[in-house]
């Protein structure tokens, strides 16, 4: 596992808020990272962040698996000892949403919910929060399952008002989208941040040309890794925490990743200060 640092600067950030710290892992599907998740929750007990983002994937769920219960073992423990010392905002992926499909009447899924939220984690699928008098939004999208595969409806901004509302255009506002796919869609709705998983950096990675792989075995998905801005907006792809998979991770470690808010580049520390 690496650790990777992103300083993301916006006029739209208030000053109140310059050096907030968002820690932000993705795709954990129920892995540990150490025993009892230690290596993990050190790490970012080092960044001492202001919260912890998680967009979705944080169970596992194979498609082809018929079982009510997923695979939620490992996460549990994690997320009750994170949340004990953070506040922790966690949106659904397509994992979630397999688990919740064979859940349509409670069950496991409905049980996982509560004991998350008993434990403190706020759970953000198509809600919003709003911190800091109104200027910081948190928003977290939980897309049904259709829209993970290759035949659904269109996702443009109407579409995600219908789920999310409008949000508030004076409140910097950070979108946790497990998918980056629509990242046009997410900008036009008006988030000011995004921050997605979903395509575990490519799985393999090419010098030069980046991730080879999607979930679904697409060559060379768009939205694959990193950093990507366009019109004052960015979205950052984390390449997640998966543990063993086939095809396996090459070049490619799990990833922890910190971003820090600043209103502009004055406002960043001189990495040459002590």
């Amino acid at each position: 596992m690496q650790t990777t640092f992103y300083d993301i600067i916006n006029s739209k950030i208030p000053k109140e808020l310059s050096g907030y710290r968002m820690a932000l892992f993705s795709d954990l599907h129920n892995n540990e990272i150490g025993h009892r998740s230690c290596e993990l929750i050190e790490a970012i007990d080092a960044l001492a962040p202001n919260v912890i983002l998680v967009p979705g994937d944080a169970v596992n769920k194979s498609m082809n698996d018929k079982e009510a219960k997923g695979g939620y073992e490992f996460m549990l423990p994690l997320f009750a000892e994170l949340s004990s010392r953070y506040p922790i905002l966690y949106s659904n992926g397509n994992h979630e949403a397999r688990l919740a499909r064979l859940n349509k009447d409670g069950g496991y899924y409905t049980a996982l919910q509560k004991v998350l939220k008993k434990r403190g984690v706020t759970i953000l699928n198509n809600r919003s929060l709003y911190f800091r008098n109104r200027k910081l939004h948190f928003a977290g999208l939980d897309l049904p399952l259709p829209y993970y595969g290759k035949k659904h409806d269109p996702v443009d901004a109407a579409y995600l008002t219908s789920l999310l509302g409008e949000p508030d255009p004076s409140a910097y506002t950070v979108l946790l989208a497990h998918t980056p796919e629509y990242f046009k869609a997410y900008m036009d709705w008006g988030a000011d941040l995004i921050v997605s998983g979903h395509i575990h950096g490519g799985v393999i990675r090419l010098p030069v040309y980046g991730g080879l792989l999607s979930p679904h075995r697409r060559l060379f998905p768009g939205y694959d890794y990193g950093s990507y801005k366009e019109n004052g907006k960015e979205m950052i792809v984390s390449s997640g925490l998966a543990g063993p998979q086939f095809p396996p991770r090459i070049l490619n470690p799990g990833e922890l990743v910190l971003l820090t808010l600043y209103p502009s580049r004055e406002d960043v520390p001189d990495a040459t200060e002590c």
